[in-house]
């Protein structure tokens, strides 16, 4: 994705990161059985998978390299680490991962296991996981709390440009279709595959 310097995906890593601190704060220990836009996952499962991305863009951010080993048929994964519970592991991860992104002025390149990534790629890439991944906390929560509008337009463009329609699958449901007064938010989770409101 030429053209996405650090400094543009940090600015929207960052917003995405504060919106997903907000959407942390509200959720209850009886809301982690609940299923979730993401089928395969309850939200305590969603949670996990949100603190594993966390924990990488942290580690590729601070070191230049996200360590990865194989399990099974070749799948690589982050390496496991213990965990208090996913909530407040979500806070402090988000938290620690904003105050890295907010002070570093450029990183640009990393590499995830023997990978090389550009950095704005990857702060882009993070951005748009955080977010797409609060909306669907929130609403699994039952609190639809939207993507501040300038964000959600910033990241649906930049997803336009990062999730080509020969590579959406497994990774992405086709898109959902909305009309055009739908909101900035909508339109986001739609592009996403996420069925809106």
């Amino acid at each position: 994705m030429p053209g996405v310097g650090f400094a543009d995906g940090s600015r929207l890593l960052e917003g995405s990161i504060v919106y997903a601190l907000v959407v942390f704060t509200d959720i209850a220990e009886v809301d982690l059985e609940r299923a979730t836009p993401c089928s395969e996952w309850t939200l305590r499962e969603l949670l996990w998978h949100v603190n594993e991305s966390m924990a990488d863009l942290h580690e590729g951010i601070v070191t230049g390299g996200v360590e990865l080993f194989k399990v099974g048929q070749g799948a690589m994964v982050s390496a496991p680490t213990p965990k208090p519970g996913p909530t407040i592991t979500a806070q402090v991860l988000a938290s620690r991962l904003l105050s890295v992104v907010s002070m570093r002025e450029s990183s640009p390149s990393l590499s995830i296991g023997d990978r090389p990534l550009d950095g704005g790629v990857a702060a882009s890439v993070g951005a748009i996981e955080v977010a797409a991944h609060a909306w669907d906390i929130s609403h699994a929560c039952g609190h639809n709390l939207d993507v501040p509008k300038q964000l959600a337009r910033d990241l649906l463009e930049l997803s336009h440009s990062v999730i080509p329609e020969s590579h959406r699958s497994p990774f992405f449901a086709p898109p959902v279709k909305v009309g055009p007064s739908a909101s900035e938010t909508d339109k986001f989770v739609a592009f996403l595959g996420r069925m809106p409101g």
